[in-house]
């Protein structure tokens, strides 16, 4: 319904993605495009969101949808401001003119919002579509570099002109763990409970024992 006779092109980011882009031509999109580079290992969601940018530029993309998990939430409206587009939310519906559903105040209210802007982002609740099908998409490799520059979220009052924080490496806690949009129970510690290595390990263990 968005691409309103155009093409629906999937951007797959990262560092040795033949894989997951071979795996991605067949999730219905007409194309598959990549963007392959050692930096986008472990991005930032600034990163992320200016690399992205570019790939929309190189392949004319007015509309980017992203799923709303924890990352397309943090990478939306970065990309968003830095393409200058309006931004719709957690999405649950897409009407036939093109307006969308999103719901408001713990979704006791469900708003029809339409985004006049001529670029536009938009995060869908996955779970609200059904999955699309298809087999055989092509895939394009981009040359479009990793995302470089001042931060999003300072560049238009500060004027910076580095980074304020860089990913230097990347750990997880040694046990199996979801990201919470998938997870049907999350446990945390409220405001006040300390982060150290025996508090954590309590939590987990709690966690654990709800299933």
């Amino acid at each position: 319904k968005l691409a309103s006779g155009g093409q629906v092109i999937l951007a797959v980011l990262g560092s040795g993605i033949g894989e997951v882009a071979s795996a991605a031509a067949n999730l219905g999109a007409d194309k598959v495009v990549t963007v392959d580079n050692g930096a986008l290992a472990h991005p930032l969601a600034d990163v992320t969101a200016l690399t992205l940018k570019a790939a929309a530029e190189a392949v004319g993309a007015d509309t980017v949808v992203f799923a709303a998990t924890s990352k397309g939430r943090d990478i939306a409206p970065r990309l968003a401001a830095a393409m200058d587009a309006a931004i719709a939310s957690d999405v649950t519906e897409i009407n036939d003119d093109g307006t969308l559903v999103r719901p408001m105040i713990a979704g006791n209210v469900f708003a029809t919002v339409e985004l006049l802007a001529p670029k536009k982002i938009i995060s869908v609740r996955a779970t609200a579509f059904e999955a699309a099908s298809g087999s055989g998409a092509p895939v394009e490799a981009l040359s479009v570099a990793p995302g470089t520059g001042a931060p999003l979220m300072y560049h238009w009052y500060v004027g910076a002109t580095a980074p304020v924080a860089l990913a230097v490496s990347v750990s997880s806690w040694p046990c199996p763990t979801v990201e919470p949009g998938r997870a049907m129970i999350v446990t945390t510690g409220a405001a006040g409970v300390s982060t150290d290595i025996v508090t954590i390990s309590l939590v987990s263990r709690f966690a654990r024992r709800q299933g």
